[in-house]
């Protein structure tokens, strides 16, 4: 299996997303053709389309922000930011590089600052 299918601008280019959004692109196309056929507006479906992706990724972080066990953490970055740890965080070297605060007396790395849009970021 490949991972990535290259980079664009030094990022790289996930397989699963590329298929995924190759995969939306021809089921709007077909949509498209199948309502033309029928004497629909296509114009009318690839907006439908569009805005179905749209709304269906924001539908998607919204349910991970919900789901994933570290709603609270959301909350509190943006109320009180020092009850946050990241516990994926190992070293001090990774918190520096998120902006974190080490802290070495139970080796935990903690957020450096409020952030209230962190539960939109992707």
């Amino acid at each position: 299996m490949i991972p990535v299918f290259g980079e664009v601008f030094g990022e790289p280019i996930p397989a699963y997303f590329a298929l995924l959004m190759l995969g939306y692109a021809i089921a709007i196309v077909i949509a498209a053709r199948w309502a033309q056929k029928l004497g629909l507006d296509k114009e009318v479906i690839i907006d439908l389309g569009l805005l179905s992706l749209v709304v269906g990724v924001a539908g998607g972080r919204i349910l991970h922000v919900l789901a994933d066990g570290y709603f609270w953490d959301y909350v509190h970055l943006c109320t009180d930011y020092t009850q946050v740890v990241w516990r994926t965080v190992t070293t001090p070297l990774e918190c520096a590089q998120l902006g974190g605060d080490w802290l070495d007396t139970d080796a935990t790395c903690r957020p450096g600052e409020r952030d209230c849009i962190a539960w939109a970021k992707i």
